[in-house]
């Protein structure tokens, strides 16, 4: 009997830890998204630098890049990046955007006095101008 018992824990222990493999490798399944060299890996919240380092980015500078990644060339508000990086309804101070904003560009941009990718829009927002190419399959 107590064979039988082991034998239902592995095999439920195998079942419960499979799908997490599965996934971990994102072979083909994972949506990247790629500008200039960079690598955006979305499932795994991952940003690959063109020399092929991985960048650390904070949870607030993911989400921030994404939504600059999938609206490439549109001009996004300080609202809607503040509704992308703390949910709709949230109340701060606009420069909260601004402070995300410059630590994404000391990442990202070459000078981050000058930045190139990530451009400031006076009385508007901001807009990610380099062109975005997407690579596997987006989960929907």
């Amino acid at each position: 009997m107590g064979s039988a018992v082991l034998a239902r824990a592995r095999k439920s222990l195998r079942s419960f830890h499979a799908p997490a493999r599965e996934n971990s490798g994102c072979a083909q399944a994972c949506e990247t998204l790629a500008f200039e060299g960079w690598k955006a890996i979305v499932e795994r919240r991952q940003l690959i630098a063109p020399c092929g380092s991985e960048i650390p980015l904070t949870g607030g500078e993911f989400k921030l890049l994404s939504a600059f990644l999938k609206n490439p060339g549109r001009v996004l508000s300080r609202q809607q990046l503040m509704d992308v990086t703390h949910g709709t309804g949230w109340h701060a101070y606009e420069r909260t955007v601004d402070a995300q904003i410059s630590r994404l560009r000391k990442k990202l941009e070459a000078d981050a006095k000058k930045p190139k990718l990530l451009k400031s829009v006076h009385g508007d927002g901001y807009v990610f101008t380099a062109s975005v190419s997407r690579q596997g399959a987006p989960k929907n």
